[in-house]
């Protein structure tokens, strides 16, 4: 007999945060629906098909983030259950597609039918078909288009075209990807795809950007110490660069001359002050701890992540400073070792206290803390590239 071994924790279904809470908000829909596209479009990938996707089949961890289980048990329960009629379904699920009901082939778009009907769920607050026998469902989905959405105002009607071709009787007209239906979800909404990138995304910008600007700095230090000044104007300007991002009031692009010398290195262009990553990070976590599933312990983390901001928009400030005076005098050294250990400072962070290990307050963490943090309140997480 086929057999799966899971872990065991206990979890919280859509079904219960629906019945509890009633339907979500479609900035809410669109985070949980960016999750489980992504979680089947990894099953799918290896050549698993989910086939009971429901909100009784995914939870929500303590931290927000979603869990999507029973991957692949129904193809399990079918090995199990060879002697049934190819058409009677061995479990039953809300959002099963026309060729399962039909005992027909099925394939990624089969998962993506039931996506549809999740997210329809979760939209409205109710299932998408309705009835008192399981028949009766089961005809709606294999004949009737889905229910529509005039009675709810603030859903468009680009979603329910967006739904309806998800959930499309012929699966060649429905999306083939998981993803793609999320990508017109977003569209569908209005959605731009910066509001869609993860608060722990952009904390990983902002790690890698004061990365750049420490290992700047340490260039900044070698050639003020030959005295060249044409050197200490150009990495002053790629430092101005990386900090302020190319819509800051000091970005200029490095000179032919500098690039010849070898001074390259400017940043992503997004900046870290103004309205770059520091400021862009803070406001989606705190869009984020606005949803009605924020934590206790997200809210804890989220304090911690703030507080390294505020450190290193300190820091940055005042090296900002610091650089335009070396750009401007480059005969001047004396701002230099506050730059370098400023530099230094936002992206690891100082040991303030003397205590052996840099910690979540203030004066002492970077941006290392920052991410850290970040992954620990997410409904996201990323790992930071070795």
């Amino acid at each position: 007999m086929p057999y799966l071994v899971t872990t065991h924790s206990s979890l919280r279904s859509l079904r219960t945060r629906i019945d509890k809470n009633g339907a979500l908000n479609t900035f809410t829909v669109g985070r949980y629906l960016d999750q489980i596209a992504t979680a089947l479009e990894y099953a799918h990938e290896h050549g698993v098909l989910h086939g009971d996707l429901s909100v009784d089949t995914i939870f929500i961890r303590l931290d927000g983030q979603l869990v999507v289980a029973d991957v692949g048990v129904r193809s399990l329960l079918e090995m199990d259950g060879l002697d049934k009629p190819r058409n009677q379904p061995l479990v039953w699920g809300e959002g099963y597609a026309p060729e399962q009901l039909l005992g027909k082939l099925s394939h990624p778009s089969t998962d993506v039918y039931a996506l549809g009907a999740v997210i329809y769920h979760l939209l409205t607050g109710s299932p998408v078909f309705a009835g008192t026998r399981r028949d009766d469902i089961a005809q709606q989905h294999l004949t009737a288009s889905i229910p529509s959405l005039t009675q709810h105002s603030d859903l468009s009607v680009d979603l329910y075209d967006t739904l309806a071709r998800a959930m499309a009787k012929d699966p060649a007209q429905r999306f083939q990807q998981a993803g793609a239906f999320a990508n017109a979800y977003h569209s569908a909404i209005g959605q731009t795809n910066s509001s869609r990138v993860p608060f722990t995304a952009l904390l990983l910008g902002l790690m890698q950007q004061t990365h750049l600007l420490d290992n700047q700095a340490v260039v900044l230090q070698t050639v003020a110490s030959n005295r060249n000044t044409s050197m200490i104007v150009c990495v002053a300007q790629s430092m101005l660069d990386i900090i302020e991002g190319v819509h800051g009031l000091h970005y200029h692009p490095l000179s032919d001359t500098c690039m010849d010398q070898g001074v390259i290195a400017y940043g992503d262009g997004y900046g870290l002050s103004g309205k770059g990553y520091l400021s862009t990070a803070e406001k989606h976590a705190a869009l984020a701890l606005s949803q009605p599933d924020a934590t206790n312990a997200m809210h804890q983390h989220a304090a911690l992540m703030n507080i390294a901001l505020t450190n290193i928009t300190g820091w940055v400030a005042t090296m900002e400073q610091d650089l335009l005076h070396l750009r401007d005098h480059p005969t001047d050294l004396s701002p230099l070792q506050e730059v370098t250990t400023l530099a230094d400072n936002a992206y690891r962070g100082v040991d303030a206290n003397w205590n052996g290990q840099i910690e979540p307050v203030v004066g002492e963490a970077g941006a290392l803390v920052a991410f850290q943090q970040g992954q620990l309140m997410a409904t996201l997480t990323l790992a930071p590239a070795a």
